[in-house]
């Protein structure tokens, strides 16, 4: 299973990321060549920013997901305090064994004492220091429980995933925001340059837009999934308290907004919750 999702990932960085990036360097210099002369610096630059920085960044993301300790180098996380330890270990041990997670698991925090959340990357489990102090056992045993499946489902492949998938359309709009800049002031060259990159990226905005509506409703797929999987363990009770706390704390969210967002809305998860629990009665 975990074999076949890296080739999936690998094969898109490639088909997704490294042929369009290759094209478009192409395209650069055919284009800028006769004006190397005259422009010698942001040629070098297009150059250099397509094929040795970009993709680099990009393995860099491919990997990230895998090795925890790279992670830390882009999030700011740290160990458990001796103290945090003490309240977290135990029930990490006590999900991880009910769950039956065969996978060895790490433990980071992060500081912000106003935002109770976790998050799942890779093998890692991410809490809040606000999750830690206002929740309580049980409900803290939910949410890891959820994050858990997060992992069993390997999760954090799909997402790398999807950041590939939306890296063309980002280097494309760039590209036409840079060139667009760069010659501002010539409007000959700029509408021979600049304009094809900007009515590519007006055209490609409507995908883009589609294709964001469409991965986010899988994101939400997939919250509703851990939720499933907490509640399958035994964690519902838990998990729906936690979530009737931090209901209370929600803002109303846009039509919009909802179709956006990569979690269903709280009283949804709720609602779900409520049905598993009945079944099971």
């Amino acid at each position: 299973m975990k074999t076949s999702s890296t080739i999936l990932i690998i094969l898109n960085f490639i088909f997704i990321t490294v042929l369009p990036l290759f094209t478009i360097w192409l395209l650069i210099n055919l284009i800028a060549l006769p004006f190397k002369e005259l422009f010698p610096t942001f040629h070098d630059f297009i150059s250099i920013f397509l094929i040795w920085i970009l993709p680099g960044y990009f393995f860099l993301s491919l990997i990230s997901t895998k090795f925890n300790k790279l992670s830390l180098l882009f999030m700011d996380l740290r160990e458990p305090t001796q103290e945090e330890a003490e309240i977290v270990i135990p029930l990490i041990s006590d999900v991880k064994s009910k769950c039956d997670i065969s996978q060895d698991v790490s433990i980071f925090i992060y500081d912000d004492e106003t935002d109770m959340n976790a998050m799942a990357l890779g093998n890692a489990v991410i809490l809040s220091t606000s999750l830690i102090r206002s929740a309580d056992e049980m409900e803290l045993s939910g949410v890891i429980a959820h994050e858990f499946g997060h992992i069993f489902y390997n999760d954090s492949d799909y997402n790398s995933i999807v950041i590939f998938l939306s890296y063309p359309f980002q280097i494309i709009a760039s590209l036409s925001n840079g060139l667009n800049k760069v010659f501002e002031s010539q409007p000959l060259l700029r509408s021979i340059i600049a304009l094809p990159f900007t009515l590519l990226t007006m055209v490609l905005s409507i995908f883009y837009f589609i294709f964001l509506l469409l991965t986010s409703r899988l994101s939400r797929a997939k919250e509703f999934r851990a939720d499933q999987f907490a509640a399958n363990n035994g964690y519902s009770n838990g998990l729906y308290s936690f979530l009737k706390k931090i209901l209370v704390m929600s803002n109303k969210q846009s039509l919009f907004e909802r179709l956006r967002s990569s979690h269903p809305a709280t009283s949804k998860r709720m609602l779900r919750l409520e049905k598993i629990y009945q079944t099971t009665l």
